[in-house]
């Protein structure tokens, strides 16, 4: 049941929980597909600490939870997908940690991913209007940016993610292991291509989002490749960069990519995306006056949609579950920064995994809303109980080997 292939496995079923969002089949979320085929997974093997996170986690969402919307059920159901996914971020954790503790070789893991960027890259080239191939012009469409072929995801978040991920692979490898010869070369030659083929899914995507994707996985990918123990590589690595860069400078490309919407940061004649942001960051102050700020406004809707719908998940937190809700959240993610920053307070293969989710972190910040965002208001709540449980489970087993060193102590000084 631990094989590579069953891994990969695990992989696709957390990137489908993560990336379905709030997309329905009839009135119902298809992340409770994925949810269940993740309880199997685990042969419904919950612990008590899961629990206890999702009475709280639905508590805290009362406002939201207690009724479901008139016009939309289906964003009803997405909300339980704020309590649900506590199961698939455990579920995750325990993936990378026994990938980290595991002494052979990642190739089909290496292979799954490879194949997960060619999927995407063939859906994004279908979805786009006119020519496929072209690499001068970012779509910038709504077909080739916000639909995943199976949920509402946004592009560039999948791409950042399963790049980042191939990324955590290589790292482990080449940081703990020795590895020589053309092998690594070649190896290297692969994580240089998943970078160039990471960075075109991002151009096409045309999203501003995806900018800020790009500069973090490529300034991760520089510290991490420094930090790899092998000198040979780090200088081969560092060339074959600098190389593309300065190729890149020097290409007629340059001008087309910093004239695109990539790095337009306000709205030609034919688009409101920005405009309309604005109007909704204005219409807070409105809120603040007339509603019930403190919890939200719950499930109210006008129509088909939420009343309030501003492109950043804290935003929305505080429309639609309130002030103490939005400050619970913001308080949890602050003590998971500190348990991260602080040494020996998370493991690696932790902080890997919370290295690959940041992808979704930045794209909640202008993308989507809380329905299809609750990935990462669940995770910066559940990650901060676990690491909890694991130093309470490192206390008792060090206060139990100190009692069986006591008594054995005792009984070898017993006449």
């Amino acid at each position: 049941m631990n094989s590579p292939l069953w891994a990969v496995f695990d992989l696709f079923l957390i990137f489908c929980a993560t990336f379905s969002g709030g997309y329905p089949y009839g009135h119902v979320p298809i992340f409770y597909g994925f949810w269940l085929l993740i309880l199997l997974r685990r042969r419904f093997g919950i612990f008590p600490f899961e629990i206890q996170t999702q009475v709280f986690l639905a508590l805290i969402f009362l406002p939201i939870l207690a009724r479901p919307f008139l016009h939309c059920p289906s964003m009803y159901w997405s909300g339980w997908s704020l309590v649900l996914y506590v199961n698939v971020v455990v579920f995750s954790i325990q993936l990378f940690e026994r990938l980290w503790q595991s002494e052979r070789s990642p190739k089909l893991l290496w292979l799954g991913c490879f194949l997960a960027l060619v999927v995407i890259c063939y859906i994004t080239l279908r979805q786009v209007r006119g020519n496929p191939i072209s690499f001068l012009t970012p779509r910038g469409n709504q077909s080739s940016r916000t639909s995943y072929f199976f949920g509402m995801g946004i592009y560039y978040r999948q791409v950042g993610c399963v790049f980042l991920f191939i990324l955590a692979l290589f790292w482990k490898q080449y940081h703990l292991h020795h590895v020589e010869g053309v092998k690594g070369v070649l190896k290297l030659m692969a994580m240089l291509v998943s970078l160039l083929v990471s960075f075109y899914l991002l151009f096409v995507t045309g999203s501003r989002g995806a900018t800020i994707v790009g500069g973090f996985i490529l300034a991760t990918y520089a510290v991490l490749m420094m930090r790899i123990s092998i000198k040979w590589l780090r200088f081969l690595n560092g060339s074959f960069l600098l190389g593309l860069v300065v190729l890149f400078l020097r290409s007629s490309y340059k001008t087309t990519l910093l004239n695109s919407r990539l790095f337009i940061f306000h709205d030609p004649p034919s688009s409101y995306a920005i405009q309309s942001r604005l109007n909704y960051y204005e219409r807070i102050f409105d809120f603040f006056k007339n509603e019930n700020y403190m919890i939200g406004v719950g499930t109210k809707s006008e129509g088909d949609m939420p009343f309030f719908y501003p492109h950043n998940l804290f935003l929305d937190l505080l429309y639609h579950a309130g002030i103490v809700t939005t400050v619970i959240i913001i308080i949890f993610m602050i003590v998971l920064l500190f348990q991260v920053l602080r040494s020996g307070r998370a493991s690696t293969a932790l902080k890997f995994y919370l290295l690959v989710m940041v992808p979704v972190f930045i794209g909640t910040m202008f993308s989507g809303n809380l329905y299809n965002n609750f990935t990462v208001a669940t995770l910066c709540v559940t990650v901060p109980v676990y690491l909890n449980r694991v130093r309470r489970m490192q206390r008792l087993r060090l206060l139990k080997e100190q009692k069986d060193r006591k008594k054995a102590l005792h009984e070898i000084s017993r006449p």
